[in-house]
């Protein structure tokens, strides 16, 4: 739908329900319903609904390498384990964003994968995100309604549900999943501590924010300062001492997880699996400006180097003189992730919402904005959003208050008095059903461009878990045309029950030590490049 025709049809919506009488006996009902628990129940379902559709299964592949990571830790986790042994031979099972040696274990902070795991019980890894997304879209209506009014509400579920980035970045394992529900939760418990006083708020402050901490560190550094100065501020205004100090050693109990881990993986508390990882494989990839020289300790297979290739340059033109470039490209990556398409037409009232001056919105924009600055000291394409996925509820929000003030506006101008709630809401509904046809292709055109992402693996995953043979160690040979962001070497927490084992073919001698280390399992060999899955069988 174009987006002019769209900006009309809003403007025609709202001209016509500011002609509806305010004493209408379904408004009332309609009111209420948007001030019960209907409005958050049906946000967590929609979103649950949305996001399964477009992901298309409860066990999905594990797409980019940063998922299948955390896949591997969170099965590894499931099992009660930090780390396995380093493999007979490690170089054959290397893996992006895996250790394997002096262990194998994931370089990810362990609170993402912690969330993960009653879905890997469950044999359901997509379970735990689909939740974590439904949660997230009931906290923002909850916070939204509070703030602003359910019809407010209604209006940012819309916008928040139907944007790109949500319909790109959901139906993923990356931890931007789980790290919204923190973000969201934290600021709906603090929102509830500054109202009651209640002590157990706080420590759900502290907890939420611990637990984004070990699972997006610098993005809740950011989220942190300004919370931060609010509690410190409302803590010596009231003289509630105590519970700060029990809120802070909620907190640091949470963040006391990342040297257990690191203590566990590289055994030493204040080494972190990043840190060794980064060292052994990506010393370019750092916080800073420009490319920091240093040479890899260990080799790695040319299909990984060739993705460690872009980082590198990414890394040598991300510079202090490009910043103000590089913030531009990522501010409008940002927008385009909420805004883009038909939704273009919906940045006046975004800057209408960010300057209605909601005490509650201008702490929630100078967050986003913190966050952008505080990535601007990493390198990373413009187009990589998810760092960004928790940015969306707030750019959603401002929106959303903006259209309702615009509403307001027009309704004033129609009928000489503001526009009733209910009424509100009816516009809201009109926005919806409005937007339905777009949104309905859309959403089904993400879902075609998963099963297009997947369809390289899908093809190869599926020969080497063959039910014929069910216990497989496969070698991998990748062909000219192998994609290299799409891996089909894949690490297990559970070698000796798992159906199938990958690694690299790397010729006979090298093949030979891996296959003695799996002596009952059937060898195969995998040819990208012929599209074949052969037995191999050796002599007695």
């Amino acid at each position: 739908m174009p987006s002019l025709l769209l900006l009309a049809l809003l403007l025609v919506a709202a001209w016509l329900v500011a002609r509806v009488p305010e004493r209408a006996p379904w408004l009332g009902a309609l009111d209420r319903a948007l001030n019960g628990w209907l409005l958050p129940a049906a946000a967590f379902a929609a979103a649950v609904a949305v996001t399964a559709y477009v992901w298309g299964s409860l066990n999905p592949i594990a797409v980019y390498h940063d998922e299948a990571a955390y896949l591997l830790q969170a099965e590894l986790f499931a099992r009660w384990r930090w780390t396995l042994p380093s493999p007979v031979v490690p170089r054959a099972f290397e893996q992006a964003a895996v250790l394997v040696t002096p262990v194998l274990a994931p370089k990810m902070g362990p609170g993402h994968a912690l969330a993960l795991v009653p879905g890997v019980w469950l044999g359901m890894p997509a379970l735990m995100p689909l939740l974590f997304t439904g949660a997230a879209a009931a906290l923002l209506v909850m916070l939204a309604r509070r703030i602003a009014g359910g019809a407010v509400a209604l209006l940012t579920l819309i916008l928040w549900l139907t944007a790109s980035g949500n319909l790109v970045w959901r139906p993923t394992y990356f931890s931007e999943t789980s790290s919204s529900v923190a973000w969201l939760g934290a600021w709906w418990c603090l929102l509830e501590w500054r109202a009651t006083r209640r002590t157990g708020w706080l420590l759900a402050v502290a907890a939420l924010t611990g637990w984004g901490a070990i699972t997006r560190p610098l993005t809740f550094v950011a989220f942190a300062i300004p919370l931060g100065v609010i509690v410190l501020r409302d803590v010596v205004r009231t003289g509630a001492w105590r519970q700060f100090g029990a809120a802070v050693a909620i907190g640091t109990a949470c963040l006391l997880v990342i040297p257990l881990q690191a203590w566990r993986v590289t055994g030493h508390p204040l080494k972190s699996p990043l840190g060794l990882y980064t060292r052994m494989y990506l010393p370019s990839d750092v916080i800073g400006f420009g490319l920091h020289a240093g040479v890899p300790e260990r080799a790695l297979p040319a299909d990984i180097a060739r993705v460690y290739e872009d980082f590198d340059k990414l890394h040598a033109t991300h510079t202090l003189a490009a910043l103000p470039k590089t913030f531009g490209e990522r501010a409008a990556a940002i927008f385009n992730m909420q805004f883009g398409g038909w939704r273009w037409v919906l940045a006046p009232v975004l800057i209408v919402g960010a300057l209605a001056g909601i005490a509650e919105l201008s702490v929630a924009l100078v967050t986003a904005l913190l966050v952008m600055l505080s990535y601007l000291a990493y390198a990373h394409v413009a187009q990589w959003t998810v760092y960004y996925v928790e940015l969306m509820p707030v750019l959603s929000f401002a929106a959303a208050l903006g259209l309702a003030r615009s509403m307001t506006w027009l309704s004033t101008r129609v009928r000489g008095a503001p526009l009733p709630q209910g009424a509100a809401a009816l516009t809201a509904g009109l926005v919806l059903l409005i937007t339905l046809q777009p949104s309905a292709l859309e959403v089904d055109a993400y879902r075609r461009r998963i099963e297009h992402l997947t369809a390289y693996q899908r093809e190869f995953f599926a020969a080497m878990n063959d039910r014929t043979d069910p216990r497989k160690l496969v070698f991998v040979k990748y062909g000219k045309g192998h994609k290299p962001h799409y891996s089909l070497i894949r690490n297990v927490a559970d070698p000796a029950t798992a159906p199938v084992i990958t690694a690299y073919d790397l010729g006979p001698a090298v093949n030979d030590s891996v296959r003695h280390a799996f002596p009952d399992r059937s060898v195969y060999l995998l040819d990208t490049s012929t599209r074949t899955l052969q037995k191999i069988v050796f002599a007695p």
